[in-house]
């Protein structure tokens, strides 16, 4: 399982703030937003952190 709590991503502008994510294993999850909304950039940050992590 991987959790992320209380993600806050800012670019220009807030795009997320103060969400929390639970992702389980062997789930498959998908993100539908318009264009430019941020949604790779969510993506990469849960890759970075779970790097930490280990």
């Amino acid at each position: 399982m991987l959790q992320l709590t209380h993600v806050t991503l800012k670019t220009r502008q807030v795009i997320l703030q103060d969400v929390d994510f639970t992702f389980e294993k062997g789930r498959i999850y998908g993100i539908l937003a318009i264009n430019g909304s941020g949604k790779k950039l969510t993506i990469c940050s849960g890759k970075m952190k779970r790097r930490i992590m280990k």
